[in-house]
């Protein structure tokens, strides 16, 4: 049996009423302009290659794209590349006013990756998945990024946002890219993907 035979994933009618969550790009990734405020980045991203896309299942066993360096074209001929990107197939859960769960929303981290790519399909099966998340290898795509500082000694999370990293001193207006702890380890910024922007109509 085929690992993929073992994966759930949601039903195809969530496409035909697919719910991008009224988000209007980009919010996320930021800068400061001349006025010292902060605003928003729309970043270019491709997926390198087919073989940096591998599957397993999430913790509820949907099926999860596992995404190894996507490359961020970051202007000026400069690139970057991010570590792992998880997306998976599960539907985002519904949260009412106070933050508790009422149910899912027609949408998923992975779906949102191919609507990205102008992917109008409404994969049924863990294999159709894998088929269109494949053919998204050197597409390019829009999205927003953050930045993050990751303690892996620790396995926590120092920073989720660029708001946290400190001030650079040295460069008025600007962040410094890390984070030092107790003054005897730097926690360097890494890139992680936001928010995908959707094309698909």
């Amino acid at each position: 049996m085929n690992a993929l035979d073992t994966m759930k994933v949601p039903d195809p009618a969530m496409f035909d009423d697919y719910d991008t969550g009224g988000w209007v790009p980009p919010p996320q990734a930021k800068h400061l302009n001349g006025t010292g405020k902060a605003e928003s980045i729309t970043y270019t991203l491709t997926v390198p290659s087919a073989d940096s896309i591998t599957f397993r299942p999430d913790k509820n066993g949907f099926l999860m794209a596992v995404i190894d360096g996507i490359e961020i074209d970051c202007g000026n001929g400069r690139a970057y590349s991010t570590g792992k990107t998880y997306l998976s197939s599960a539907p985002f859960p519904k949260k009412d006013k106070s933050g508790a769960v009422i149910g899912t929303r027609n949408a998923s981290s992975l779906g949102n990756f191919l609507r990205a790519n102008g992917m109008q399909a409404r994969p049924g099966t863990a294999h159709e998945y894998e088929t269109y998340t494949l053919a998204t290898a050197g597409q390019q795509i829009q999205a927003t990024i953050e930045w993050e500082a990751y303690d892996s000694d620790r396995g926590v999370t120092v920073a989720d946002r660029w708001e946290q990293f400190p001030d650079d001193t040295v460069n008025p207006g600007q962040k410094q890219p890390f984070i030092e702890t107790d003054g005897e380890k730097r926690l360097w910024a890494r890139a992680v993907v936001r928010r995908f922007v959707d094309r698909v109509s």
